[in-house]
């Protein structure tokens, strides 16, 4: 073999050795995201991602991401200090990564006090255009989950609001998502003639998984906006009556008595809903708040009518 030709063997042997090891680490992140998706009760997923960075970085020993990726993961199992040696050597290799910063701040800061991140991350990536060939589309696509995915593990877990603005963003949100998953499904389908995309769909999965997330906290929130306007209906209605008890008369002691029981029966059907959405796993602090000053005032009524009526 003469020089010429043993210096395109190294070179592809590096070739190889680079894309193995890029190959490696989208395994990975499509691992943690499938853990993540299914709340980390299954370790599984994470010890295998585990071992993927750390073959990725013996292939590539300066090849940044298995660094960021091992960092991350240990923070995951909150092991702060090995997540620190793996940012410092994330660094070292390029000082300016924005992953690896954006940990380190994370360590610095602790997690109470981790910015918010600013909009939706998903808006800013390219969509998948299918004015490519099936090869060029695959690629495309698997490139595109990989990315995708790894900005939603950035994104804080979706929560039902009640703020009109908040719950506009959720909407918006929820359609950008699912709009992505739509889109991806229908190109990964115009690919099964060619190729078999079962491994394609099953990296869909973690984005499949958080639409789902995003749905569900849509609904409670509209669910709940429905029970919040009802306790205030309700609250309004009670003032309306106290209003009425300034120059109170049998006649209308006997009236009020009537409405205050259809308002209890109101009053047991609205903590009904409530505790439906607590049994879903959300938050009814608001709710709750606003449904004691309603029996709260329902209470007082209740007291000047027995007082007049004693």
């Amino acid at each position: 073999m003469n020089l010429k030709e043993l210096v395109r063997t190294q070179s592809d042997l590096l070739a190889n050795r680079r894309d193995e090891s890029e190959s490696q680490c989208k395994q990975a992140y499509f691992l943690i995201a499938e853990a993540e998706a299914q709340g980390f009760n299954d370790k599984a997923p994470l010890k295998q991602a585990m071992r993927l960075f750390i073959q990725a970085a013996r292939q590539r020993r300066r090849y940044v991401e298995p660094y960021i990726g091992l960092a991350y993961l240990s923070l995951l199992i909150d092991q702060k200090e090995v997540a620190q040696k793996y940012l410092q050597t994330a660094l070292q290799l390029e000082p300016q990564n924005e992953d690896a910063l954006r940990l380190q701040q994370y360590l610095i800061d602790g997690p109470e006090e981790t910015p918010a991140l600013e909009g939706f991350a998903l808006l800013a990536l390219e969509p998948v255009t299918s004015a490519l060939d099936p090869d060029q589309l695959y690629d495309q696509i698997e490139k595109s989950l990989f990315h995708w995915i790894r900005e939603l593990m950035k994104l804080p877990p979706p929560l039902p609001c009640l703020i009109a603005e908040d719950l506009e963003q959720l909407k918006q949100q929820t359609e950008e998502l699912e709009s992505r998953v739509l889109q991806v499904e229908h190109q990964i389908s115009s690919l099964d003639q060619e190729f078999d995309t079962s491994e394609l769909r099953r990296r869909l999965r973690p984005m499949e998984t958080m639409l789902q997330r995003y749905q569900r906290a849509l609904d409670a929130s509209e669910q709940m906006l429905t029970i919040q306007k009802q306790i205030q209906s309700l609250i309004d209605t009670v003032r309306g009556i106290s209003s009425r008890l300034q120059r109170p008369t049998p006649e209308l002691l006997v009236r009020i008595e009537t409405e205050l029981e259809s308002l209890m029966d109101s009053c047991d059907w609205v903590a009904d809903q409530i505790d439906a959405i607590e049994n879903q796993g959300h938050d009814i602090a608001p709710l709750a708040y606003n449904y004691n000053i309603l029996t709260t005032l329902i209470e007082q009524i209740r007291d000047i009518v027995d007082e007049h009526t004693a």
